[in-house]
């Protein structure tokens, strides 16, 4: 045998061992990803009922344990709506009613419902308060935007007109796109009558994988500085292009405002930055971005529009030493990041809060 043909064989059983390894690898990951984990956000599919007007909603009066893509489970337990928390309904009586309005960052993903922000902060105010009987519910389930806060205000909550509403915005995913159907009326909502069908992936390896990269730095600093990815549009420092960009969501959140308003109530902002604005925030500056463009945004939006904005970038920044403030992977808020969020609360709708009984209290007195 020539002493090519020789060395091309042995160099083929090199490559073909080789590749039968990394086959070999490949099935072993597999198999540990299919047995193991969860798709982000997963929510149990007894656990969700047809969506009807909205994205998502919750069974009423289910039970159920919610994994989490960095590992554990979060217990959740319905009300007769399908929310966490008490029924909108046991609002009616109370001298002041307030709705917390969201998605999974008001709905506490990932969290007891006792450790979500505005659960702190409620418990925290009564025990400062005990004089005061201050109502608080939720209406709030993951995979909401904008359109879903104003239908979900007007079909589970105006009725109890609250005087206040907490309406908890998140600068990752509530930028609806521009050309999004813009409808006010829900009775004109075509609604979805069957769930979506779950997708039955051949390969679940590369959700892992992508999975395991979603909370690095590295990644971030890297995609910041080499590319133009999607996900920082909202970073981008010019604040025209950002209103361009927010415009379908702005149209909701003015039309719930107006609803409010006219019940006698009031709306209040609640912005949740991103996960990238607090790991990331230097290279996302370095690179050309302004990791706080959202939050000059909402308050430029809000002082327009006489809409109170609490923000919360500033404190969990100054915290977020050791970078425990949202899940890494899961990328939600992580109780001890409630907590800081809880104490902003504390701070800034403490004060409205406050105001609001006062002048509650001086129309009961006023014969």
């Amino acid at each position: 045998m020539p002493p090519f043909a020789g060395r091309a064989r042995e160099l083929g059983k090199k490559l073909g061992a080789l590749a039968v390894s990394l086959l070999v690898s490949f099935l072993a990951l597999e198999a540990y990803v299919r047995l193991t984990f969860q798709s982000q956000w997963h929510i149990p599919r007894s656990a969700v009922r047809t969506p009807g007007i909205f994205s998502a909603r919750m069974k009423p009066d289910h039970e159920s344990d919610i994994p989490i893509l960095d590992g554990g489970t979060f217990h959740v337990k319905t009300n007769a709506r399908g929310f966490r928390g008490p029924l909108v309904s046991a609002l009616e009586g109370k001298p002041l009613k307030i709705l917390s309005l969201g998605d999974s960052f008001m709905f506490g993903w990932g969290l007891a419902l006792e450790d979500q922000a505005m659960a702190r902060f409620m418990d925290a105010y009564r025990r400062a308060h005990p004089d005061r009987d201050v109502g608080h519910a939720y209406v709030a389930c993951g995979s909401w935007d904008p359109k879903d806060y104003y239908f979900a205000y007007l079909t589970e909550a105006a009725q109890a007109k609250p005087d206040l509403v907490v309406l908890g915005v998140f600068t990752g995913n509530d930028i609806m796109a521009p050309d999004a159907s813009r409808v006010l009326d829900p009775a004109r909502v075509i609604p979805v009558e069957r769930l979506p069908q779950e997708p039955r992936p051949w390969i679940r390896s590369f959700d892992w994988v992508r999975a395991q990269l979603s909370g690095s730095l590295f990644v971030a600093s890297f995609r910041a500085k080499h590319s133009k990815p999607a996900a920082f549009a909202p970073f981008e420092a010019d604040l025209a292009r950002q209103r361009q960009l927010w415009d379908t969501s702005f149209f909701y959140i003015a039309a719930l405002d107006q609803a409010v308003r006219k019940d006698g109530g009031k709306l209040v902002i609640l912005l949740f930055p991103s996960m990238l604005q607090l790991n990331s925030a230097r290279a996302l500056d370095d690179a050309g971005y302004d990791h706080a463009a959202p939050e000059r945004l909402f308050a430029a939006v809000g002082k327009e529009h006489g809409i109170a904005v609490i923000t919360l970038l500033d404190r969990l920044a100054a915290r977020n030493q050791k970078q425990d403030l949202y899940y890494p992977k899961d990328r939600h808020i992580t109780a001890r990041g409630s907590e800081v969020a809880a104490e902003v609360l504390r701070d800034e709708l403490g004060p409205i809060v406050d105001g609001l009984w006062t002048e509650r209290a001086a129309r009961a007195a006023t014969p």
